[in-house]
């Protein structure tokens, strides 16, 4: 007797290849050293007294 073949519904398994890639990877405190920010402000001091520029347009 032949054994019936069960179908496999793993979703995480079909969709593994789209989420699951190879980056590459920033070191973080050279980049700080270098001047780089992950959030860099670009307004001057002297602009912060008005209002405008701080709230989301």
């Amino acid at each position: 007797m032949k054994k019936k073949q069960i179908k496999q519904r793993n979703f995480v398994q079909q969709h593994v290849i789209e989420f699951n890639k190879a980056q590459v990877f920033v070191d973080r405190k050279k980049e700080f050293k270098k001047g780089n920010s992950k959030y860099k402000v670009n307004y001057l001091k002297s602009d912060c007294s008005d209002r405008s520029l701080l709230t989301a347009a």
